[in-house]
């Protein structure tokens, strides 16, 4: 079975806010992950919240993405911490997440790591709209890397949907792939 993730929106000092939760889930011996918004490829705020940070009518909010249970737990310490600048503004069920990827690989290695990722692919993603196609060209055999043709393409795109854990997971192993370009994480609330 697999676990529950909640997405806590803390509104407060961005350090104070992953420090305090870090130490926290540090001191309770927890092994929960943590995955911050910004360390993971999720998809910003948006223009109207950094606006309203610039212009300090809104506090800086961090994006901590948990376990059910750890998320109570620090729903918890930032309630009962005396002095403590930090507000939970929100909480919400992750349902899945996704982001869509396209590759255009001239280079067989990087090819070949890709292939291998593809096939390491959690059984619970799924590659939506997923095409891939191999072209070889021996003729074209050692051209440079910027010539009109190349002996071996690797070209295709997709959207890789699933559980956010498992989603970030496969986000960051496509985005240390030369030439696979991916799109910011979106999360889908429960």
């Amino acid at each position: 079975m697999s676990k529950t993730y909640v997405e806590l929106i803390i509104e407060g000092p961005d350090e104070f806010a992953r420090g305090f939760i870090t130490g926290f889930v540090a001191a309770s011996g927890s092994h929960a992950e943590l995955i911050f918004d910004d360390e993971a490829g999720f998809a910003d705020d948006g223009p109207l919240q950094k606006l309203k940070e610039a212009l300090r009518l809104s506090d800086k909010v961090t994006h901590c993405v948990v376990d059910d249970q750890t998320a109570a737990l620090v729903r918890e310490a930032i309630a009962s911490a005396d002095a403590n600048p930090l507000v939970v503004r929100s909480d919400r069920v992750i349902a899945d997440a996704s982001f869509a990827y396209d590759f255009e690989i001239f280079n067989r290695e990087n090819g070949d790591k890709l292939l291998q990722c593809l096939k390491d692919v959690p059984a619970s993603v799924k590659l939506v709209g997923h095409e891939q196609e191999t072209k070889l060209n021996p003729d074209a055999r050692g051209a440079e890397m910027f010539a009109p043709e190349h002996d071996y393409a690797l070209v295709g795109h997709g959207t890789a949907v699933g559980p956010v854990d498992k989603i970030v997971w496969l986000f960051k192993e496509f985005d240390s792939i030369s030439q696979v370009r991916v799109e910011p994480i979106h999360v889908r609330y429960a």
